[in-house]
């Protein structure tokens, strides 16, 4: 999802905030590639909402091309894994996250993303008193279905993992870890976004309002809350300097 909003957000960057201050430069000229190895951007999401982003994204005129990785990137170009090459001087990465360096040093197995292999009950194969949960895991359903490596499963599955470890020194029974996503929001540009909440799925404006308020809400700091509700605020009648752009998140 992250490839998908920085691309929306780098159009809203050209397009409302750059070209206003600077009138000579051609907004149109801009092209924006996103690359994305898999069939269909936003794979975690139901068909008709993938579909639904793959429209907002054609309306922003961002190109999208699937099932092709980015082999290597020079200075002034990047070379696709198809061979073919998208001339530019401006590449962002924002590919998944990887498990930390820190389990190559030790001997237990791992899968090409270098996360342990683990069972259903989250404990690494082959030892069964070694654990492992979040990024550095490649944790498992009990019907062998892969666990997406995001916020939401990991913290389910901190909660499942001291579980089954009181479990296992109290001569318990452990339970396989099932993983029960709460949902899935995608901003695309500041007044639209794609949401699947619950098995509940919209779109639009609607579903923008309610990936910031989630936003808010998911915030520990009330400082936070309140300067960044602030900041929505005011860039509903001012545009944002272009010397001031800054990450507000």
């Amino acid at each position: 999802a992250t490839g998908v909003e920085v691309a929306a957000e780098l159009h809203a960057l050209v397009h409302d905030i750059l070209t206003p201050d600077y009138p000579n430069i051609n907004p149109h000229r801009v092209k924006i590639v996103l690359v994305d190895s898999n069939e269909q951007i936003l794979k975690e999401l139901d068909p008709a909402l993938r579909r639904t982003a793959r429209k907002k994204l054609a309306d922003l005129q961002i190109e999208v091309r699937n099932e092709v990785r980015a082999r290597e990137i020079k200075a002034d170009r990047v070379i696709l894994s198809d061979g073919q090459e998208i001339p530019t001087e401006n590449a962002i990465w924002t590919a998944g996250a990887r498990a930390s360096e820190k389990l190559d040093d030790l001997p237990l197995p791992a899968d090409e993303r270098k996360g342990l292999k683990t069972d259903a009950f989250m404990r690494v194969e082959g030892h069964g008193n070694v654990w492992g949960v979040g990024d550095c895991a490649a944790t498992v359903e009990e019907d062998g279905t892969p666990v997406p490596p995001n916020a939401q499963a990991a913290t389910q599955e901190g909660k499942a993992v001291a579980r089954n470890i009181l479990a296992a020194i109290d001569g318990g029974e452990m339970r396989p870890f099932d993983y029960k996503p709460v949902g899935q929001l995608v901003e695309i540009g500041s007044d639209f976004a794609v949401n699947q909440v619950m098995n509940v799925k919209f779109s639009g404006l609607i579903a923008s309002l309610f990936w910031r308020a989630t936003y808010l809400y998911k915030l520990e700091s009330p400082q936070s809350r309140a300067r960044i509700a602030a900041d929505w605020i005011l860039d509903l009648f001012f545009d944002p300097a272009v010397t001031q752009i800054r990450d507000r998140t």
